[in-house]
């Protein structure tokens, strides 16, 4: 049964959303409405393409298939199986939901120990040039996996988790030299990893870069809120932030401040004056 969800209104301005097309977007709110109260939801391509789309006959089932691997690699949503059945969950889930009172979980999560990742999701992931999340095991069987040619790719390229967390932590200290404000840097980690999970991890360290050095050139460095803070509010959707107008009045204090600058001023050429 489907239930009624919240969506906060950053989801429209963030860079995910940005990357997916019209319809992959479309689908992915449907699928927090099909999904449980953690974010989990069973699906088979039938029951949830005519969920999602009731009154667009055009959407063929190779195009829909098409459409969940985009919001794969879009969102960071994970598709996976278990003993044939096929799960999806949606990480950013807790991010734009309330927790209280919800029910308890239908449907296992994809670090379930019997989990494999989703093959059909997965192949068209890797036609497309892209990649998925794989939380779960990698599944046994297909035609791509323990091939001669799978296994020289992953010598050509490998990505174990170390490496991967390695590579977080490094893009993380390049977008951290450009934020003014140096305060709290185990927590800024923490939140730019957790980022990272459901936007590109280059479009986050570009945006932070971006308004890093506008805070920079604008900002007080005492007006400039900790990366972790910006990170968690996902303050990337705001406008960069712009010096003060020039054009504004000043005001009262900024007028007696000048008062006093000129009868300094003018007091120093008068003592010159006695002394000459």
């Amino acid at each position: 049964m489907a239930r009624i969800r919240s969506i906060k209104p950053e989801f429209w301005r963030s860079p995910s959303t940005a990357k997916a097309s019209p319809r992959a977007r479309l689908l992915y709110i449907a699928m927090w409405n099909w999904c449980d109260d953690h974010g989990v939801g069973e699906w088979t391509p039938r029951e949830l393409l005519g969920f999602a789309f009731p009154n667009d006959d055009d959407v063929t089932n190779a195009e829909f298939q098409s459409l969940c691997t985009e919001v794969a690699t879009c969102f960071g949503t994970e598709f996976y199986t278990i003993n044939g059945r096929r799960f999806y969950c949606i990480p950013a889930w807790d991010e734009h939901q309330k927790n209280e009172r919800r029910a308890n979980g239908k449907y296992p999560r994809p670090d379930a120990p019997d989990a494999c990742v989703d093959a059909e999701v997965h192949r068209n992931a890797e036609a497309r040039g892209t990649s998925v999340r794989t939380h779960g095991k990698t599944p046994a069987g297909t035609e791509e996996q323990g091939t001669e040619e799978q296994r020289n790719r992953e010598q050509r390229n490998p990505r174990s988790a170390v490496a991967i967390t390695h590579d977080l932590d490094a893009l993380f200290s390049a977008a951290y030299d450009h934020w003014p404000k140096k305060a709290d840097r185990k927590d800024a980690l923490a939140k730019f990893k957790k980022a990272a999970g459901s936007i590109p991890v280059d479009d986050l360290v570009n945006v932070i870069i971006r308004f890093g050095d506008a805070y920079e050139a604008t900002t007080e460095r005492q007006f400039v809120p900790a990366l972790g803070v910006w990170i968690g509010r996902e303050r990337w959707t705001d406008d960069l932030p712009t010096r003060a107008d020039a054009s504004r009045k000043p005001t009262r204090t900024e007028q007696n401040l000048d008062f006093v600058a000129q009868l300094a001023a003018e007091e120093a050429m008068s003592q010159r004056g006695i002394e000459a």
